[in-house]
């Protein structure tokens, strides 16, 4: 039996390698920052793609992620019926524009290529995004100062490891030093020869070795205020998608009513999203004579406006665990 092959001498012959387009130590530095950038957008898509669940009944033809996904980022889907079939795809309007503002004509482009023409109410339904109609522009905002704040950490990171450049004029000088930098984790006295070089290191007043120090070790103090800055962005990102963190990294304490006020505040966009696409719902239910749904996910159920506390008040199985309640007057 041939011996296992092993990758770089660590690890078992059923480690799968990372493909080279993934691996971020094998990137370019230029490429790093926007790698990072659409790793926070895709993180936030992926949040938002879930925030919804659709029931088309018996229909099989839908694909809801992608459908949330062309919500998302680009702003509207249309949807019309082929041979009793529910089909959907991008838009493009055209027409009069009607008293809400909106054309009345519209073309459906779907993924084979193909396209549909028609009236909107009478053969097209559109589904907006939300209620200014517009794509998930706060998703590429949140993603890239959380992507900025990684490359500053890194930047802090690299320039706190301590890099001394020396400086030598003679190539005699340059020899004696690269040896001295070979042997020195030994810990061991070192003979160098050579007059000029001892000459030089015994009177430094000649200027003959130089050290440039290049790093700065301290700025590593700096890193836990970039890593707060980028949790409260983070915490801020999913509060407006209706998941709202109000504990973790607290620099400023919060009364009852200040956290009753995330949770509220978290209920709005999400609610609003969800108002467009019941309104789609409910117009093609009827146009097409179907029978479909939508509520909030699973993950994004205390989203309802149903489970907004009353006059202020929170219950207690509602608190979290890390919390110690207190009256409002007072401070947690």
């Amino acid at each position: 039996m041939s011996k296992p092959q092993y990758l770089g001498g660590i690890g078992t012959t059923n480690v799968v390698p990372i493909s080279p387009l993934y691996d971020f130590s094998k990137m370019k530095e230029s490429d790093k920052s926007d790698i990072r950038s659409y790793c926070y957008q895709k993180e936030f898509l992926d949040l938002i793609t879930q925030m919804f669940d659709y029931d088309f009944g018996e229909i099989e033809t839908m694909d809801t992620w992608l459908l949330e996904q062309i919500l998302t980022n680009i702003g509207v889907v249309g949807f019309c019926m082929i041979d009793d079939m529910l089909c959907y795809g991008t838009v493009s309007l055209s027409g009069k524009i009607n008293k809400d503002g909106i054309p009345s004509q519209a073309t459906i482009f779907f993924f084979n290529g193909e396209s549909y023409s028609g009236t909107i109410g009478e053969d097209i339904v559109l589904m907006w995004n939300n209620k200014t109609h517009t794509p998930e522009l706060k998703a590429s905002q949140f993603s890239e100062v959380m992507s900025e704040c990684d490359n500053s950490i890194m930047a802090c990171v690299y320039n706190s490891r301590p890099y001394m450049a020396i400086v030598a004029k003679s190539q005699k000088l340059i020899k004696s030093i690269r040896t001295i930098l070979k042997q020195w984790r030994d810990g061991k006295p070192q003979i160098i020869t050579g007059e000029d070089t001892i000459q030089g290191i015994v009177h430094p007043e000649k200027e003959e070795v130089k050290a440039i120090n290049l790093s700065d070790p301290t700025i590593m103090d700096k890193i836990q205020y970039l890593s707060k800055l980028h949790d409260d962005v983070l915490r801020r990102g999913l509060t407006y998608y209706g998941i709202p963190i109000n504990s973790s990294g607290k620099m400023a304490q919060l009364n009852d009513k200040e956290i009753d006020g995330y949770e509220t505040y978290s209920k709005i966009y999400p609610n609003n999203r969800l108002f467009e696409r019941q309104k789609a719902i409910n117009q093609m239910n009827e146009l097409f004579g179907i029978s479909a749904t939508v509520d909030f996910g699973l993950a994004f159920k205390n989203c309802s406006y149903m489970e907004l506390p009353e006059d202020g008040e929170i219950e207690d199985e509602e608190v979290p665990d890390d919390i110690e309640r207190k009256d409002d007057d007072n401070e947690i």
